[in-house]
């Protein structure tokens, strides 16, 4: 490691400007709206599931209905982000990768 402990890497520091950069490509914008939507239906279903399981309880083919949309949105938005991952160098993916485990 070079300089102070806290000075990061230079690689580290082109890394980081790399993710910058990428975030201001207008593709990046348009994924993170996807995602977002989806991550707005998931959590607009759940509120109404815990906010009026009652309504939910006597008619359970409705609550299927609500939390198959959930499980849908959440898939969606999961494939996303694979495909996103699959484009980082292997050596963060496999960072990533010690995260999830």
């Amino acid at each position: 490691m070079s300089g102070f402990p806290y000075t990061p890497d230079a690689d580290k520091v082109d890394q980081r400007d790399d993710m910058l950069q990428a975030l201001e490509d207008p593709t990046t914008a348009v994924v993170a709206h996807g995602l977002l939507n989806s991550m707005a239906a998931v959590k607009g279903t759940a509120v109404s599931l815990l906010d009026h399981w009652e309504l939910f309880t006597d008619d359970p083919g409705l609550a299927r209905e609500l939390l198959t949309r959930i499980v849908r949105q959440a898939t969606m938005a999961s494939g996303v982000l694979e495909d996103l991952v699959r484009g980082l160098p292997p050596e963060v993916a496999s960072t990533l990768a010690a995260f999830e485990s």
